[in-house]
């Protein structure tokens, strides 16, 4: 997935853009408050599903030295994976699980 620099003010036209990274940092700082992207992939035969908090995000996106990043990216950034099912047609996700996750810690 490509995401814009928020260093700079020339046009950029990716997935994730600049306002909302910075929208994001800046509700990171209330107390209380985890903000951060809830990413899809969706392959031929499942969908991987990923939350980053948006300070991890940040310094991945000024690790890796590209314009987009990817699943092994987002691992080695300390992503939490979100188990999803597939009934029928459309996909679950254990929420309960994930919210949690940020309640014990």
């Amino acid at each position: 997935m490509g995401f814009e620099d928020i260093n700079s003010n020339e046009e950029q036209n990716s997935m994730i853009h600049k306002h909302q990274i910075l929208g994001l940092l800046k509700c990171s700082t209330y107390p209380n408050i985890v903000s951060g992207f809830l990413l899809n992939f969706r392959l031929p035969d499942s969908e991987l599903t990923y939350f980053i908090e948006i300070n991890q995000f940040q310094k991945m996106c000024e690790s890796i030295n590209k314009k987009s990043f990817n699943i092994m990216d987002l691992i080695l950034f300390e992503a939490k994976k979100i188990e999803g099912f597939k009934k029928r047609t459309r996909w679950y996700w254990n929420l309960d699980d994930f919210f949690e996750s940020f309640y014990n810690n």
